[in-house]
């Protein structure tokens, strides 16, 4: 797909980058392209502060579950991260997130 005379343009590192994304990203990158959709911003917090303690194969791992892939693209902002909220029969604090991989998109109980 790609001419070999362009290739040369590129290190091995760079061309791994744009085919396969970023392997270490900020949460502060995926925040600013988040849209959330939630009444209760306290579990969304939550989820800001867990990501942050994370280190790069948990986010990696968060990643996969939330949007099938283990890498963010490499500078593409046309991807929308969403979070919104999931409505739980009983104790939310007894359920697990749920996530859209389609979608890119995470639906959290209400945490207290």
């Amino acid at each position: 797909v790609v001419p070999l005379e362009a290739l040369v343009l590129f290190s091995a590192e760079e061309i791994e980058r744009l085919v396969c994304g970023e392997p270490d990203w900020s949460v502060d990158a995926l925040r600013a392209r988040a849209d959330v959709h939630a009444a209760d911003s306290r579990a969304v917090g939550f989820l800001w502060e867990v990501l942050r303690e994370m280190n790069r194969d948990e986010r990696e791992l968060f990643l996969l579950f939330v949007w099938g892939r283990s890498r963010m693209p490499a500078g593409d902002t046309s991807y929308r991260f969403v979070v919104d909220m999931q409505h739980v029969r009983g104790d939310p604090d007894q359920h697990l997130p749920l996530a859209a991989t389609c979608f890119f998109q995470l639906h959290l109980p209400s945490y207290t």
